[in-house]
This record gives structure tokens, sequence and C-alpha cells, in this order.
């Protein structure tokens, strides 16, 4: 990850995204290696959900083993005074990792049977007392619809990606100020 981050540096990218929730375990090792920042998705996530959900106090987790025992989100979560409510040990590998890495699983392109797991998962994750739940993996995110579920699903990749997005254009816009100021000699606004 270092090492793609220095290339990305290299070859003039003006912010990275790490679009697997669980390789933000490594995120300030990597930030500390390259002088552009590093959006971080766990961190944007939590703010999407302080911002848009300010009285929630419970937040479920549908993630890998991987991402759970990271306690990446827990941590952040907790900052904001939020508690992650995670599946029992049985519902996460039945249900959760069953559902993304099993014989029929997602990663094997099959899509009907890891969903019914996943909103068993998500659905056992209400009872417990989550108030909303982060779709923590990305293959998650891709089956689960907000839609066609009983509960709030708060999808990362998403969040993400619209800060991507607002930081390139508040970049490009930055940039066009700067170019004028030094192509006109005063800014225009």
């Amino acid at each position: 990850m270092i090492k793609t981050a220095k290339v990305l540096e290299q070859i003039g990218s003006d912010f990275i995204l790490i679009p697997c929730n669980t390789a933000h375990f490594f995120i300030d090792k990597v930030q500390s290696s390259v002088k552009i920042p590093i959006l971080n998705m766990i961190q944007e996530t939590v703010n999407f959900i302080s911002q848009n959900y300010p009285d929630v106090k419970k937040v479920g987790l549908l993630a890998t083993t991987g991402t759970i025992k990271s306690k990446v989100y827990e941590e952040e979560l907790r900052k904001e005074g939020i508690k992650t409510i995670i599946p029992n040990q049985e519902d996460q590998e039945l249900l959760v990792m069953e559902s993304i890495y099993g014989r029929m699983g997602i990663k094997s392109k099959y899509k009907k049977y890891p969903r019914k797991l996943l909103k068993k998962a998500g659905n056992n994750l209400t009872k417990s007392g989550a108030e909303l739940i982060i779709c923590g993996c990305t293959e998650i995110s891709m089956l689960l619809d907000p839609k066609k579920v009983p509960y709030i699903l708060i999808n990362p990749s998403e969040i993400i990606a619209k800060a991507a997005v607002e930081r390139a254009l508040f970049e490009s816009n930055e940039n066009i100020i700067i170019n004028s100021v030094s192509e006109e000699g005063i800014a225009e606004v």
C-alpha cells in the first residue's frame, strides 16, 4: 500500500482513496509515507452518520471479520459517543462471512443467497439494538439495497465517492482562482 501511495503521489495525484474498509487499519502508516492527503472512508462515514443521524447512539456493523477485529469503525464511532454492535460469532461466520466468501457467496458470483444471509444478519443487529447499519465491506454494499430492507443502511463506498468528488471540485475551483491570480494579477470571484 505504501509503494502504491508513493507511485500515486509521484504521478501527480491530488489525493488518495482507499476503497477497502479493512485496509484502513494501515491508513496512518500509509499517510505518513506521502505528502498528499488520503481521504479516510471510515472517518467520512462516521461524520456522515453524526451529521445526518445525530440522535443515533447504536450502530450495527456488517463487515468481514478482519474489519471487525481491526476495530477501525468501533474506534471512530466511540469518539462520537456511538456504540458499535457487531454480529454474534455464529452470525458472523454463518451469515456474513458465508455471504462474502462462501461457496455460494458474492465472491463466487452469487447474489440471491448471500443477499438473504446479509438481510438476516442485519435484522439480527437491529434486534440487538442497532439503529442503523454500516455496510462495512464493499461486497455488502453491492448486495443490500436500502429500499429493500427494514432498516437504514449506510454505504461507505458511496460516502467516500461523494467526498472525493467534492474534494476534486473544490480543488478544481481553487486552481481556477489561483490561475486567474497568477495570469491577471487579481483574483475574480
